[in-house]
């Protein structure tokens, strides 16, 4: 959709919560609604956005979703047992992924 193949999307899960969501009461809502008018607004128009892609997509959707969960699955699954450099680059922060997405972008642009 925008270039990338599965190993580009491929993630290394981090500070996952798991325990119960809180419930988010009315009052909560119009609060946070009220801090975050600017982000809500973002994500609503990106949201808008990648649904228009989706819908637009040259491919099967569902397909390349289920092909890209099970590349996420066998990846997760593969670095619990080892410690390789694939595993260390899913495992990289956010500074480094801009660093190696941006560098790979200007690739593409040429």
């Amino acid at each position: 959709m925008m270039g990338w193949e599965f190993e580009d999307m491929v993630y290394s899960p981090r500070k996952v919560y798991k325990g119960d969501m809180p419930q988010i009461t009315p009052e909560m809502e119009k609060i946070i609604t009220e801090l975050s008018y600017l982000d809500m607004k973002m994500y609503d128009y990106f949201n808008t956005t990648f649904w228009n892609k989706i819908e637009h997509y040259d491919g099967n959707f569902e397909e390349d979703l289920a092909l890209l969960r099970s590349t996420q699955r066998n990846a997760t699954s593969y670095c619990h047992i080892h410690a390789d450099k694939y595993c260390k680059v899913l495992q990289y922060d956010t500074i480094k992924m801009l660093h190696i997405v941006s560098d790979k972008q200007k690739i593409w642009d040429c």
